[in-house]
């Protein structure tokens, strides 16, 4: 997706707003519009839309972290184990709980041991344990799933 945009003076009458660039927001992926009262108070790194043309214009795609990935996978550059699989939908990164985590985006809770989930589970009820017993012993169960409740 190519996204066009151009900064200009003289807007800040009114409360008015311009545009300065578009930044990816780490919570979500996604990238959203800076804006500021003039183009001199654009933050740094933002002054590329501040000239009249663009040329080439500003590409807006998929954050380092999944640029490039078509199939869900671990996130790109991390240094530590993930709790989430990330894949780019052609602008922004999507994200889901991998195996043995549940929740939503990024935000992914383990399992408790020794349970399991299926990928993208989103509540605690989506863990499961497929055999074992009770802290007593009294009870044993094997053959299926049995989740959490």
């Amino acid at each position: 997706m190519v996204v066009a945009g151009c900064c200009w003076n003289g807007g800040a009458l009114g409360g008015m707003q311009v545009q300065c660039c578009y930044r990816m927001n780490s919570s979500t992926g996604m990238y959203e519009t800076v804006t500021a009262e003039s183009c001199l108070k654009c933050p740094s790194g933002c002054n590329d839309l501040c000239s009249p043309t663009i040329d080439p214009p500003i590409t807006i795609g998929c954050a380092d972290e999944c640029k490039g990935m078509t199939s869900w996978g671990k996130p790109q550059g991390t240094l530590f184990v993930s709790s989430y699989q990330t894949r780019c939908a052609g602008t922004y990164c999507e994200y889901r709980c991998k195996a043995g985590y549940y929740g939503t985006g990024k935000n992914c809770s383990l399992c408790t041991s020794p349970g399991t989930s299926a990928v993208a589970s989103t509540k605690e009820t989506d863990c499961y344990i497929t055999g074992g017993s009770d802290a007593t012993g009294s009870f044993e169960f094997s053959g299926g799933k049995c989740y959490y409740n």
